[in-house]
């Protein structure tokens, strides 16, 4: 289950993730441009999460001249279709 909430300006994906040993955590990520959320009608028992991150050249020459740190590209979401919820806020 995917879920959206907010507290003031601020925006977050809650999702349920099933850990290697089985159990269940739960996650929170700030909801913005970076997170994609695709419900796959195909998917039976469960979804996916892919995380892209811009990686650091550590081949050229230029390297020891630019300050490099991994960020985050994008997050895309692969869910169950009907497991996307909006949570509703009252102003």
């Amino acid at each position: 289950m995917l879920t959206r909430d907010g507290v003031g300006a601020e925006s977050y994906y809650q999702l349920y993730v099933r850990n290697a040993n089985g159990s269940i955590t739960l996650l929170r990520i700030e909801a913005n441009s970076l997170v994609k959320i695709f419900e796959d009608k195909d998917l039976r028992d469960g979804g996916y999460w892919v995380t892209t991150k811009s990686a650091c050249d550590t081949v050229s020459l230029g390297r020891y001249w630019v300050v490099c740190r991994s960020s985050i590209v994008s997050q895309e979401f692969e869910v169950l279709v009907g497991s996307v919820y909006n949570a509703l806020k009252a102003h």
